[in-house]
């Protein structure tokens, strides 16, 4: 009697297990709905297992994109790498609670429009026929078009501009693809399965590069020479791409006026140059071009009791046994030696310098005492009538001919 109750016993539980497996299979979900699939910027639609992406005729579709997607309860997905192509057909897998799995497929469809536009260029220059294009920006919320040039180069007599569209779908347009163009555009207008719509067109100059860099100094505008060519002791801590300008000791530098020779157009300059400038240290410049990008420079006012002109210009001057050259001093070279820049041995010279004045460029003209070698490199010392000696950075190399 004890072992039937035993058995039963068995029996009742492996029964109750079963059930208890088979009520929890049951409750496991098979639900494998894709409900909500969304991606900023493009519209798409569901229609069974078909989900069909929506892409604007100008869209990138190179790479691909990071999808919102809601599935049933309990279910969840999976897609290559966590996104899909927007170029290309893709899939999404939905598994159920259950294990199994419905397959998705994104299918992306070009809607009809303008793929691509852009300002074609052609340049007629030495007998040769030079071309290239600028392309265009399509904003379809704000339904314009915006494109980056150059305005100072599109606007030269020997430079012919032409529209050009590549388009998705039958439509038309105005200006017609190929049409002659100048910077007066202000609109395009396209016509899409009857449907007009009219484009702002914006040209916006990429310029940001000024031409010559003026400061008002010593009594005229002084022009400056990049970093890299001054002496280190001069352009220690500014990177090479800057400018550095020499003026004399007795040089105010905290009201200085600033000029350039080339201004691109619809640029901005900060700070501005429309005031005078403190040039007590170094100061940052930006230009910014009207298409937004930048371009920054610093400017850097070395004082010297003395400067030739090719020490600004960081050029080496070429001489036999007499040369000339240009200072700007307050006070007049009264002694002059040529120091070479290997071994020192310093070559003395006459100096012949006629209507100086304190501040203002000055004519030099001098003529070797000692001997020479032909290649010999120097740079040029002078005592001045205030009594100071200054070696200076204006190279000389001689050149016997």
């Amino acid at each position: 009697m004890m072992k039937r109750i035993q058995l039963l016993s068995v029996l009742f539980i492996l029964i109750m297990t079963s059930c208890s497996d088979s009520e929890e299979a049951a409750t496991l979900s098979s639900e494998k709905q894709i409900i909500s699939f969304e991606i900023t910027g493009y519209r798409t639609e569901i229609q069974g297992s078909k989900i069909t992406i929506y892409v604007n005729p100008s869209s990138d579709v190179q790479g691909k994109v990071t999808p919102i997607v809601e599935v049933s309860k309990n279910a969840n997905f999976s897609m290559d790498f966590g996104n899909i192509s927007i170029e290309n057909e893709d899939k999404i897998i939905v598994t159920a609670e259950d294990g199994s799995t419905a397959e998705y497929i994104t299918t992306p469809v070009f809607e009809n429009g303008i793929k691509e536009i852009n300002v074609l260029y052609t340049q007629e220059m030495d007998g040769e026929t030079i071309t290239g294009r600028y392309p265009g920006k399509i904003n379809l919320n704000d339904k314009e078009i915006t494109f980056d040039v150059s305005k100072e180069f599109l606007l030269q007599d020997n430079v012919i501009s032409q529209i050009e569209f590549e388009t998705i779908g039958e439509i038309s347009t105005q200006p017609n693809n190929n049409d002659f163009i100048d910077l007066s555009l202000e609109s395009i207008s396209t016509t899409i399965d009857g449907t007009n719509t009219d484009y702002t067109v914006r040209f916006l100059n990429i310029g940001k590069t000024l031409g010559q860099f003026y400061l008002d100094m010593t009594g005229f505008k002084t022009g400056g020479s990049p970093s890299r060519q001054a002496p280190e002791s001069d352009r220690e801590g500014l990177p090479s791409g800057n400018l550095i300008y020499y003026t004399l000791e007795n040089q105010d530098l905290t009201n200085i006026n600033v000029s350039t020779s080339f201004f691109p157009m619809g640029a901005t300059i900060s700070p501005s140059i429309d005031e005078p400038i403190d040039f007590t240290n170094d100061v940052t410049f930006t230009v910014t071009s009207e298409s937004g990008h930048t371009d920054s420079f610093i400017v850097r006012v070395v004082k010297k009791k003395i400067f030739f002109s090719g020490e600004i210009l960081g050029n080496a001057l070429s001489i036999d046994d007499h040369s000339f050259s240009r200072y700007i001093s307050n006070s007049k070279v009264s002694t002059l030696h040529l120091v070479n820049t290997d071994t020192n041995r310093r070559i003395a010279c006459t100096v012949n310098s006629t209507n100086f004045e304190p501040g203002v460029s000055t004519y030099m003209t001098y003529q070797l005492i000692d001997s020479v070698e032909d290649k010999e490199q120097f740079v040029l010392e002078v005592e001045l009538e205030n009594g100071d000696i200054v070696t200076t950075n204006e190279k000389v190399v001689v050149n016997k001919k």
